[in-house]
């Protein structure tokens, strides 16, 4: 199980920095202002074929 507090915005918002190559401290910033963080049940639908997907632009 994953410590509490590993999965925070800052954290997330470095491993994506990483896997970009590195970004600037502007962009950081920008990365997390907009990062949400959402948590969901194993096998809860996330999303139907029916439906539109929000703040997927």
């Amino acid at each position: 199980m994953a410590a509490r507090g590993k999965y925070d915005k800052e954290n997330i918002a470095m491993l994506i920095a990483k896997l970009w190559g590195g970004i600037t401290d502007d962009q950081f910033d920008l990365l997390k202002e907009h990062l949400e963080i959402k948590k969901y049940k194993k096998n809860e639908i996330i999303y139907k074929n029916e439906g539109t997907p929000e703040f997927m632009s």
